[in-house]
């Protein structure tokens, strides 16, 4: 990437070429000197260096232990299986004798079980050609050959986006090389996203044959060339600064521990079901809604608790992308139908889709089926990412809701704050009293209770501040873990928001907090421009005020579902609770500070 290097340099970076033994290395005198690496080659002694700097610490794009697992077909593969993404069917053998009964089936891909860029992989179609076949001590790795239709597909990914180019194999000539762009359908985007959230990585190439219509991943390479992409020398080069950046602020922390259990993303890797999915829950009431069977490839357990869950249900959308179900109360399931059906068609703003909705027989729980907003994070450490959230929010809050709509949100003005705080005080007190507490425990909450008092002594301030925006639509839990980041084909980046059962109409102070727990912290000027371009005039020091009481808001809100199903009497109930209460705990302080500061 010659001309990666040199842009990245033009910017003011210092790069170095490493080659590892040119022309003599003293391993004793191996040190991390780089904010960032690059693994740009992940064979031989390249690999095996990144592995010693990753023991060092070294942050490595991409990290050392997800680089060697995608050079290990076997490991690459089942990986891939686990997680849903379609793949021809793939076996192991000690020697190709043991291969000969699968050729009955159709012809077979040989290819080394180690390596990458398509070295030795041979297409064997009967037993004189497998008899050829010299393999060595080592296994033979092998899949079932699916012919093309038409050239390959590449799929490449730079930071959430996606990128498909049509290209033929074996390639020879330079045009060949850089190959056709084409229009990713939602199934291989779905497919592409999967894979890299399979190894927790936003950077890498997916390879791609489809064969009678039906697509099959055959390889993912870590840091492929990228020829094809529209403007790629600037994207990459974007990528690697942003990267070199957060690593010199020290956000990408090296992942020594296994791959699977960290890699460059902090969302988990979710648990994924295969078998018997058609008696599933959530495949049963997707029927009900979609009004006909549903064959679906593989179900990920997002979230679960109790009766509520979270799935994504993968090949049952449209074009056979995956559908997110959501299993919840009634209540506050007819709550984010509102949002979805009646108030986010209204804006011109991005916004998922709403597929419909069923009810469970007892009538206290119910299905929400919605469009899968995919796996590209929101990082309020990103300023661009804060900047689109700013914006979004500032659209939102100004955009008309009719009379009809806004009656059927729960109210989420300042009084429903206070009552809150009512109902958090009492729940502490009442643990107080009658449940027995470690000391410091009920030093905790003793503190929450003076906190709750603090407020309440403050609340004509509170009103007062509050009272710069008019009442709007409030998302209620506008935090990181609700957002994605969707990028486009042409370059632009959508905010896609989710999981409005906080929602209600009220003060926004609470969508504006600011760098509390894990809330989104948008950018408070671009919101500000927002609602001055929509001819809502309001200064900035008023909002930062407003986002000052909307942390204080939050840690409420916080108490409020930490302590909402804790019986008093029960201290083995307390766990988790108390867990959650003691980080923000040590928010509490701060955010009165910052209120303080807003009315001094």
């Amino acid at each position: 990437m010659p001309a990666v290097v040199q842009a990245l340099a033009d910017r003011g970076a210092i790069v170095e070429i490493i080659h590892p033994v040119d022309p003599i290395m003293n391993l004793s005198e191996l040190r991390v000197e780089h904010d960032l690496y690059v693994l740009r080659h992940t064979s031989g002694v390249s690999l095996s260096l990144a592995g010693a700097l990753h023991e060092l610490g070294a942050v490595i794009v991409n990290p050392y232990p997800v680089s060697a697992a995608l050079r290990d077909k076997i490991v690459t593969m089942r990986t891939l299986q686990a997680a849903g993404v379609p793949t021809p069917a793939s076996y192991l053998a000690p020697h190709p004798d043991h291969l000969r009964p699968l050729l009955d089936s159709g012809p077979l891909v040989i290819k080394p079980y180690q390596g990458a860029d398509g070295a030795g992989v041979r297409v064997v179609r009967n037993d004189g050609e497998l008899a050829a076949v010299n393999h060595g001590c080592e296994p033979l790795f092998a899949q079932r050959y699916h012919p093309g239709d038409g050239r390959d597909r590449k799929i490449y990914a730079i930071g959430g986006r996606l990128f498909g180019v049509k290209k033929v194999f074996p390639r020879s000539t330079e045009e060949e090389k850089h190959g056709e762009p084409f229009a990713l359908t939602p199934q291989l985007h779905d497919i592409a996203e999967r894979c890299g959230r399979a190894f927790g990585i936003d950077l890498y190439g997916v390879d791609i044959i489809e064969s009678e219509g039906t697509p099959y991943v055959v390889d993912i390479c870590s840091i492929p060339g990228f020829k094809g992409v529209p403007d790629a020398v600037r994207l990459l080069t974007q990528y690697f600064y942003a990267a070199a950046e957060r690593a010199a602020r020290g956000e990408l922390l090296s992942h020594r521990p296994h791959w699977r259990s960290r890699g460059v993303t902090s969302m988990p890797r979710p648990q994924v079901l295969t078998d018997a999915l058609h008696e599933h829950p959530a495949l049963q009431a997707w029927t009900r809604v979609s009004a006909g069977s549903a064959q679906a490839c593989s179900i990920e357990v997002l979230k679960r608790k109790r009766q509520f869950a979270v799935y994504r249900v993968n090949g049952v959308g449209p074009g056979r992308a995956s559908i997110i179900a959501k299993r919840c109360r009634q209540a506050t399931g007819d709550v984010e139908r509102v949002v979805y059906h009646d108030l986010l068609p209204r804006l011109s703003l991005p916004s998922l889709r709403c597929y419909g909705s069923v009810r469970e027989d007892d009538g206290q729980l119910c299905w929400l089926f919605l469009e899968d907003a995919g796996s590209s994070p929101y990082r309020a450490v990103d300023p661009y990412d804060r900047v689109l959230a700013g914006c979004w929010l500032g659209e939102m809050h100004v955009a008309p809701v009719p009379g009809e709509v806004r009656n059927q949100l729960p109210g989420r003005d300042v009084g429903y704050y206070r009552q809150v705080i009512y109902r958090c005080r009492l729940r502490l007190l009442e643990h107080l009293a009658d449940t027995p507490l470690s000391a410091e425990h009920t030093r905790l909450f003793r503190r929450l209770v003076a906190f709750c008092d603090v407020l309440e002594s403050h609340w004509t301030e509170i009103e007062i501040t509050c009272g710069v925006m008019p009442l709007t639509l409030v998302h209620g839990d506008f935090a990181s873990k609700n957002l994605r980041i969707r990028p486009s084909a042409a370059g632009e980046r959508a905010l896609l928001v989710f999981d409005w059962q906080f929602a209600g109409w009220g003060v926004p102070a609470t969508d504006l907090a600011q760098f509390i727990g894990r809330v989104a912290s948008p950018d408070l000027g671009a919101y500000v421009s927002v609602l001055n371009q929509r001819g809502l005039h309001i200064d900035v020091q008023d909002v930062q005020r407003l986002a000052a009481c909307g942390a204080v808001f939050r840690v409420l809100n916080e108490i409020d579902w930490a302590t909402v199903d804790l019986p008093p009497g029960d201290p083995a109930s307390l766990g988790k609770a108390v867990a959650a209460l003691q980080v923000y705990d040590s928010t509490t302080r701060s955010a009165l500070k910052a209120v303080n500061e807003g009315w001094a």
